[in-house]
């Protein structure tokens, strides 16, 4: 298991409307490696997060924001 952590910035005025977060997984993950869907739960408590889903075979990860501020990122 290979665990990955995101780091974002937020450069906005004090809220932002809808975000959306794009980690394409090929760039820094050996190849053979695509996401975990069962631990998108974890990400779905988050109380600004709408949805996430996956894109080109589950090596991409989407994360809608409903909003962010400065203190979400």
């Amino acid at each position: 298991m290979l665990i990955l952590t995101v780091v974002s910035n937020f450069q906005g005025g004090a809220e932002s409307n809808m975000a959306v977060l794009e980690v394409s997984l090929p760039i820094s993950l050996p190849s053979g490696y695509i996401a975990d869907k069962d631990g998108f739960a974890n990400i779905l408590i988050v109380e600004r997060v709408k949805k996430v889903e996956t894109k080109n075979e589950d090596t991409v990860i989407i994360i809608y924001f409903e909003s962010l501020t400065e203190e979400d990122v």
